[in-house]
């Protein structure tokens, strides 16, 4: 994995951890996911007026990433509210990885060198430990973060297949991120009624700045995928956990536990690994 690809991924993954931790602290969760979302569909159709689309042989890739990435939002909103963020969190990044690694292999074809590959799976073993390091924990949050996992796995395929398709991975993610924004509003007007849109609206400060942040980190993502096995950039990009859990830990008072502790060394090793892969 090159250093310009190592860094942007790290990056990536500081700014989707902010968001996340966001969306505990605003609204209540599915309305928080709603109003961030939104915005990163605002930033796509920014992105399709200024870069344009993709070509057509990207269009079912992007089409059904942002059906994925609806359901995907909803069971992360239903994780968050039936547990703790960091809980739910570390189980629901830290399985994608082991998802999406199984498909690389199954569907894509990308080729990892031993190295890389022992790289990924030091930083899922990592991620475990964090997931379920704070023992006994919540049944229901679990299962939620189970699904909301396998469907990471399935818009991350899909989305560093359409970056490929596309040949340009700014303008396939422009359509991405306008999809999937406006599918996710669309649910939530079905879901809370017509007055859902107004009892967003005093929160467009926090909005704006979470998807924001939520925009160009997966827009360095999907980039990234184009350039890299896709598994690689999945197992990094997942370091967010680390963040998250500093952020938990600062901003919603959740501790952490020796098997926690060892987690972090272990997702570092794996970092490590993957660099010099």
């Amino acid at each position: 994995m090159t250093t310009t690809v190592f860094v942007l991924v790290l990056c990536a993954a500081v700014m989707h951890a902010s968001w996340n931790v966001l969306v505990k602290l605003k609204l209540d969760r599915f309305s928080a996911v709603v109003l961030l979302q939104t915005v990163l569909g605002g930033f796509g159709l920014g992105m399709i007026l200024i870069f344009g689309l993709p070509p057509a042989a990207a269009f079912p890739y992007a089409i059904a990433s942002g059906f994925v990435h609806t359901f995907y939002l909803v069971f992360l909103a239903k994780a968050y509210e039936a547990g703790d963020f960091s809980l739910a969190y570390p189980v629901l990044r830290g399985t994608a990885p082991l998802f999406t690694l199984l498909g690389t292999l199954l569907f894509v074809g990308d080729v990892i060198n031993p190295q890389g590959f022992g790289g990924v799976v030091i930083v899922i073993l990592g991620l475990l430990a964090l997931a379920f390091g704070k023992g006994r924990g919540n049944g229901k949050a679990l299962g939620y973060a189970l699904i909301t996992a396998a469907l990471i796995s399935a818009y991350t395929l899909l989305d560093g297949l359409g970056a490929r398709a596309s040949g340009n991975a700014t303008q396939y993610a422009g359509l991405a991120f306008f999809i999937f924004g406006t599918s996710i509003l669309a649910t939530g007007i079905y879901q809370r009624g017509s007055g859902f849109v107004g009892s967003l609206l005093p929160y467009w400060k926090s909005g704006m700045m979470g998807g924001s942040v939520s925009a160009v980190a997966y827009w360095i993502i999907i980039w990234c995928m184009a350039q890299a096995p896709i598994a690689m950039v999945a197992a990094l990009r997942e370091t967010s956990v680390l963040f998250g859990l500093v952020m938990a830990s600062y901003f919603l008072d959740e501790k952490l536990t020796p098997l926690r502790i060892l987690g972090c060394v272990l997702i570092v090793a794996g970092a490590a690994t993957l660099r010099l892969a």
